[in-house]
């Protein structure tokens, strides 16, 4: 379990070595996002947001990653599927930049969306598709997290934080929960440094006997 723990925290601990080095103040979890997964997607730098690059989810609508403080990252727009790139959505207003490439400074919390045709733009008040369990925001983080939960119809939900050998740490929903996104802060400020897991288990069909599960890792330093 020991190794475990160090692979999921070496990044952050490879990350810390570079602020330090060269004296960086800050890094920031970024989210990154396209109106339609089919239209197009995100390149980062050199990095392509795709599920064919290792290390990327099989589903990278949202990706999130951490950048450093003062130093500008690129991203590019890249449609497929004969679509074509319209705008850049940025924290959730059409920016009204069309350039497919844009040069931004990373920043708390920002939310980079590009616009393709074939999409009508992500929208929190839709009804998600499926359900889904996305990344905790921010991660790694300290003391509070943002867990987030996506229920096609209303259901039974259940969300818990186990530690890394599968003890339940707490229980942050138990009941009935409608249809939409949801998000729950979970304050770990209690809790020792190290790897947990949020488990979402829900009764798509109240009453019924089948459950979802879906698990995230997740990293509390501090």
């Amino acid at each position: 379990q020991e190794m475990y723990q160090f692979a999921d925290e070496r990044p952050e601990h490879q990350r810390r070595h570079i602020m330090d080095h060269f004296d960086i103040p800050d890094a920031h979890e970024i989210r990154f996002q396209v109106n339609n997964c089919d239209s197009g997607y995100l390149q980062v730098n050199s990095f392509n947001i795709t599920d064919e690059t290792p290390g990327i989810s099989d589903d990278p609508c949202p990706w999130y990653g951490t950048y450093f403080e003062g130093i500008p990252i690129t991203v590019t727009a890249i449609p497929q599927n004969d679509q074509e790139f319209l705008e850049w959505r940025i924290d959730g207003e059409m920016s009204g930049q069309t350039d497919s490439t844009i040069t931004l400074d990373p920043a708390e919390g920002l939310r980079v969306e590009a616009i393709f045709t074939g999409g009508t733009g992500t929208d929190p008040e839709e009804t998600p598709n499926r359900i889904h369990l996305h990344q905790n925001y921010p991660n790694p983080f300290n003391a509070s997290t943002v867990i987030t939960f996506e229920l096609p119809k209303r259901s039974e939900v259940m969300l818990d934080i186990y530690d890394i050998i599968g003890r339940k740490v707490t229980q942050l929903v138990n009941g009935i929960k409608n249809e939409g996104i949801h998000e729950v802060v979970w304050d770990a400020g209690a809790q020792s440094s190290g790897v947990y897991i949020v488990q979402l288990s829900v009764n798509p069909g109240v009453g019924a006997s089948s459950r979802v599960i879906l698990t995230e890792k997740i990293t509390l330093l501090k």
